[in-house]
């Protein structure tokens, strides 16, 4: 089993936070200066759950627009 893990992205549910925190500890620390968008990281869980990655396992993939680079 393998997995795909996102920085926070933008959904209604994000737009209940308060604009300062998603500012700060979001668009501050990715790469992009963006939050990401579901359309960001649909593909990368399509790949996982697809035939061609049957030879990856035990996988934690990062799919946050550089997010942990910082």
């Amino acid at each position: 089993m393998s997995a795909a893990l996102s920085a926070r992205i933008k959904h209604k549910l994000t737009s209940l936070m308060h604009r300062r925190v998603i500012h700060f500890a979001h668009f501050t620390a990715s790469v992009l200066n963006r939050l990401g968008k579901i359309e960001d990281v649909v593909p990368m869980i399509d790949f996982l759950a697809s035939e061609e990655a049957r030879w990856i396992t035990g996988q934690t993939l990062c799919v946050n627009g550089g997010f942990v680079t910082h």
